[in-house]
This record gives structure tokens, sequence and C-alpha cells, in this order.
């Protein structure tokens, strides 16, 4: 009886966040999947799905 449960310990510890890589926790509210993305400093605003496509969009690398 026990085993079973122990066995699924490992999957509670595990949490989804979701937000780019590299994005940390503190800025993780301003990458919204559903909406365009702004540039922290407001240089410009480009859709989400050119979110981390390995070409920098804003002038402060956000």
């Amino acid at each position: 009886m026990l085993l079973p449960l122990l066995l699924l310990l490992p999957m509670c510890w595990a949490v989804e966040v979701k937000r780019p890589r590299g994005v940390s926790l503190t800025n993780h509210h301003f990458y919204d999947e559903s909406k365009p993305f702004t540039c922290l400093d407001g240089s410009a605003t480009i859709p989400f799905d050119q979110v981390n496509d390995d070409y920098c969009d804003c002038k402060d690398g956000s």
C-alpha cells in the first residue's frame, strides 16, 4: 500500500512554470502567450511567437 504512494511522490514535486527560457520568476508576468510582447523598455512590440527565436528584437535585450 505504501509503495504506490511513494512512487507518486516525485510527481507531486514537479511544478510547471509557463515562461520563456531564461526569464526570471520576477519578470514572468510580462510574458503572456496570448498577447503580443512589448519590450520592457517600450521600444518595440512583437508577436509572442517571435519571443526567444534566436533574434534580439528589443534594444534592452528583453
